[in-house]
């Protein structure tokens, strides 16, 4: 599982392990809400407010069950020993969660200064993105009030994200190995 705050380079992480032909499959959590918000969003409706709306409705371990059977999905038509990479998982229920469902669940904490990763996001320029450092600001502290934090503080593998693609790749397909990765 690959975890950061917004910006800090998790899926760059999983298009890496991709374009290295890693033995993986790649799930964006981020992916699973965003289609949520486009079938169920009030109109009007921010992403960061649909999604606290359904973690009081549907609680934190949000979207798991989807995510996990896309994985098994994806599994189920890949060769043996093909690795399952989840990205952007943001609360502690969730890990708990998918690590009940693979035995050798691993824990990967992107990190980034919040300077570069907010100018990362500008340059991706998403519709949901925030478009001032303030309410850049404003955002991180509410994701991690979900438990982010929580998650970052107890990954027990990190990778610092403020150099070029090259170096975080460089970096990120040993570790990838190490952690039980092909």
């Amino acid at each position: 599982m690959i975890v950061g705050q917004p910006g800090a380079g998790k899926t760059t992480a999983g298009q890496i392990l991709l374009r290295q032909n890693c033995n993986c499959i790649v799930v964006e959590a981020g992916d699973v809400i965003r289609e949520r918000y486009i079938q169920e969003a009030r109109p009007g409706e921010a992403t960061l407010s649909f999604v606290e709306r359904l973690f009081r409705t549907e609680g934190y371990d949000l979207n798991v069950t989807i995510i996990v059977r896309r994985l098994f999905d994806e599994l189920s038509n890949a060769p043996a020993k093909t690795a399952a990479v989840v990205v952007g998982l943001r609360t502690p229920e969730q890990i708990k969660k998918v690590s009940e469902h693979f035995a050798e669940a691993h824990t990967l904490a992107v990190h980034t200064s919040p300077r570069l990763r907010f100018a990362r996001i500008k340059r991706r320029n998403r519709a949901d993105d925030p478009r001032s450092f303030d309410e850049f600001i404003r955002e991180d502290f509410r994701e991690l009030s979900w438990g982010l934090g929580r998650v970052l503080y107890e990954s027990p593998n990190y990778l610092f994200n403020e150099r070029s693609i090259r170096d975080f790749a460089t970096r990120l397909l040993p570790l990838y190995s190490v952690l039980g990765g092909a």
